[in-house]
């Protein structure tokens, strides 16, 4: 389990959550031990949580652009739109590669 994508991790998580809501006190089985169909319905709700989030609040940009600042000091020189559309295109391409993982 090791070797689980971002998305399957989210899929487990979401599996766990739905399973133990459900049945509470009740032990249950994995989804690594469950059908194909059901890996499969779980990884495509956490795919379809993954697009809904693909693009940054401005909220989230400003927390990257503080946070990139912090961790790179100096080096953080940019212009204020430019910081703030390198956020965007870094995080939309990490959530491009969370989706493409799961493929």
């Amino acid at each position: 389990m090791a070797n689980m994508t971002p998305l399957e991790r989210a899929a487990r998580a979401l599996w766990e959550l739905d399973t133990a809501s459900a049945n509470p006190g009740v032990s249950f089985n994995p989804l690594h031990e469950q059908s194909d169909e059901t890996k499969q319905r779980y990884a495509e709700r956490v795919r379809a949580v993954l697009t809904a989030i693909r693009r940054p609040s401005e909220a989230m940009v400003e927390a990257s652009e503080s946070g990139w600042r912090s961790a790179l000091g100096s080096v953080w020189s940019g212009q204020p739109d430019q910081k703030k559309h390198a956020a965007w295109e870094m995080y939309t391409a990490m959530i491009d590669a969370a989706l493409a993982e799961g493929e």
